[in-house]
């Protein structure tokens, strides 16, 4: 039969505990933060990628209007 625990002893149990779930929280909390890291460098690089394409569509737009002007010029004449 064991000898039941002494108050030190279960205290020094609980403090074990209690660093061993510290040190976890650390792990995920530093897998966390390089995984934002890498998320925000993605939604920047997404960002820039959607401002391109807005600038490639105004740009077809205004060729869209001078070849619907040069259609219109054609159809007055």
């Amino acid at each position: 039969m064991e000898a039941p625990l002494t108050l030190l002893e279960r205290l020094n149990e609980k403090i074990d505990t209690l660093l061993s779930r510290l040190a976890s929280s650390e792990e995920t909390l530093e897998i966390l933060r390089k995984e934002n890291i890498m998320l925000r460098a993605e939604n920047e690089a997404k960002s820039s990628e959607i401002s391109s394409l807005y600038e490639e569509v105004s740009l077809k737009e205004r060729e869209l209007e001078g070849v619907l002007k040069k259609i219109e010029s054609a159809l007055v004449r």
